[in-house]
């Protein structure tokens, strides 16, 4: 989606391998907020990318937007042209615009919400994409891209626990030290002439990639023992990091510039329980 004049437009894109399932679309016909509701193995979220042009001097849209949301679990990125307000300290710089920028501030804080982003997007030092959000994820991280704003990289945990075991992914352990090599070896040479063939033949390529894949698996499942991964509970993810996670956000305005061990000490257990979650992996 893409408004009328330079630069701008928004985007979300989801991979086809991905287990995330696309409940319903919205696409706003007046700014430039697209969103999604999704759904992983029942945890369902929102994901909205928005632009604010600079010569638009308020935040009123993605804030109506926002109001309108019966899910709990939302997330918005984008670039919102946003460069006095410092998510540090949590205040707006003097300059132009600041009443546009106290208003979005004073939204931000009002409702609870995290952005987290704290470095510049920009190739000239400002911070101009956000995200914002009502749930818990990573530290985001960036790369310099080919445009002149930066990749930004962030992901969303989810608890384990909220995944039913027969959505879980089941994985295989090879114990690749006890193979048999020679069978592998007799194995695979037929196997790379029966590829040469199917592709001499002129068969469609999609049919050639399945049927290797497919004898690949097979193979390594007959000449590598293997077993099956088991689902272990995470005994250290408890009730009180639960609270410590939480308590986190309401913590934040007040310990973002505190270096005491007391903020160390919180960031250690939230690192523990982030470690017990699967993410889901956003990049803008």
């Amino acid at each position: 989606m893409h408004g009328s004049g330079r630069g701008g437009g928004v985007l979300i894109g989801i991979s086809d391998s991905s287990r995330i399932k696309v409940i319903q679309t919205y696409i706003d016909p007046n700014f430039e907020i697209i969103s999604l509701d999704l759904e992983f193995h029942g945890f369902t979220f929102v994901v909205a990318s928005y632009y604010k042009p600079p010569n638009v001097k308020n935040t009123n849209d993605i804030i109506s937007w926002y109001e309108k949301q019966t899910n709990p679990n939302v997330l918005i990125l984008g670039d919102f042209n946003l460069p006095s307000i410092d998510w540090t300290t949590l205040t707006v710089k003097p300059g132009p615009d600041h009443s546009m920028h106290s208003t979005f501030l004073d939204f931000v804080v009002a409702n609870n919400l995290n952005q987290p982003i704290d470095f510049p997007t920009h190739n000239k030092g400002n911070i101009l994409d956000l995200i914002v959000t009502s749930m818990d994820i990573s530290q985001p991280s960036s790369e310099l891209s080919a445009s002149d704003h930066h990749t930004i990289h962030v992901n969303i945990p989810v608890d384990h626990e909220n995944i039913p075991l027969d959505n879980r992914v089941s994985k295989t352990f090879f114990k690749f030290e006890e193979a048999n090599h020679y069978e592998l070896s007799l194995d695979f040479h037929c196997l790379g002439k029966s590829v040469d063939n199917m592709i001499s033949s002129a068969q469609p390529i999609d049919h050639v990639w399945n049927e290797l894949k497919t004898n690949i698996h097979n193979i390594a499942t007959t000449h590598i023992p293997n077993y099956p991964a088991t689902n272990r509970k995470k005994h250290w993810y408890t009730r009180s990091t639960i609270r410590e996670i939480r308590k986190r956000r309401r913590m934040k305005k007040n310990l973002r510039k505190d270096n005491s061990d007391l903020l160390g000490n919180l960031r250690n257990k939230i690192n523990i329980a982030k470690n017990s979650r699967t993410t889901i992996p956003i990049i803008m």
